[in-house]
């Protein structure tokens, strides 16, 4: 008889411990969420104040969606808007699942009927050619967050990082996003390293687009990155992030290296192609010596991709140094 009840108390107590388990784990689980440190943040000229993880994100741009799958908050993204290039390869298959919600912005009622209580994009996004303005969604209860590089001019890497490290605490995964931010900076230094001291950087044209005038990079994030790689964007004087400048203007500064943005339906190909025919281009250096380097758009724009961008831009600038 006691042998039974000795078993029967046994049985109770493993039931009991694995019942306790469970529990412990569901405890957990709402603790996560009990616990999220409320987070307040600086973001496009007001304070935006959030109180508990985003569950249903619409992303804007290209490179925003590669930030948040490099976050690994893939799986949290309901729409995408203005895909105008490539996703990296690694992103694709779970990209290609993700709706698309409009070719460039969508309407504000297109946006509503994804749910979103994030939205994540550059400044042009919440502009007057874009959706709506981040107070106006502010008033349907959805968080709208701004890449910060958009927001100022002469945008830096710290910039890039900041926006990882904000979207890290906003989401709950801030560890990760300070090692994607340590892995970043440890990269770039070590490109920067290989390339060495260059006593007159090398002048180069962003041409972004061309037709009756170039559009180029002013105070971006790219004259930035060409600036790093050892180079001198020569219209980094625009006062703006980007701006329009005359074929004539090239030409009397001469670029020696073009650097070609590849997105949207024109390729690369048939950008150097313009370039290689236009009569006013035939004396320029770069187009005389057929120097082009080609970044794929989305590198240029804040996001992972900016540690690629260096490194195509610093070979091909310096071949003879990697």
């Amino acid at each position: 008889m006691k042998k039974k009840w000795l078993s029967l108390l046994l049985m109770m107590g493993i039931l009991l411990f694995i019942g306790c388990g469970k529990g412990e784990v569901q405890t957990d689980s709402k603790e996560t969420i009990t616990d999220y440190q409320p987070v307040t943040i600086q973001n496009f000229n007001r304070t935006l104040s959030i109180t508990e993880v985003p569950e249903r994100i619409v992303s804007m741009n290209v490179h925003t969606t590669e930030i948040l799958f490099t976050l690994g908050l893939g799986d949290r993204i309901v729409g995408t808007a203005f895909n105008n290039a490539e996703i990296l390869p690694e992103f694709k298959d779970d990209f290609d699942r993700i709706p698309v919600l409009a070719e460039r912005y969508p309407s504000m009622e297109v946006l509503l009927g994804a749910e979103p209580d994030f939205v994540y994009g550059r400044d042009s996004a919440f502009g007057a050619n874009g959706t709506a303005s981040v107070n106006e969604m502010e008033t349907y209860g959805i968080h709208a967050y701004a890449v910060k590089g958009t927001l100022v001019n002469g945008a830096t890497m710290d910039d890039v990082y900041e926006d990882f490290l904000n979207l890290g605490r906003i989401f709950d995964v801030e560890e990760k996003a300070i090692a994607i931010v340590s892995e970043m900076q440890q990269e770039m230094k070590t490109i920067q390293q290989q390339l060495g001291e260059i006593e007159e950087p090398v002048k180069v044209l962003v041409f972004d687009m061309g037709g009756d005038a170039v559009f180029t990079a002013g105070q971006s994030l790219q004259t930035t990155l060409i600036e790093m790689a050892g180079g001198k964007n020569i219209f980094d004087d625009i006062a703006n992030n980007w701006g329009s400048v005359n074929w004539e203007e090239v030409v009397d500064r001469n670029p020696e290296v073009i650097v070609i943005n590849d997105y949207g339906d024109e390729t690369a190909e048939e950008k150097i192609d313009e370039l290689l025919t236009n009569p006013f281009m035939q004396e320029v250096d770069a187009v005389k010596n057929q120097r082009f380097v080609i970044l794929p758009l989305p590198s240029v724009f804040e996001g992972p991709r900016n540690v690629d961008a260096l490194r195509i831009l610093a070979e091909g600038f310096y071949p003879e140094q990697f």
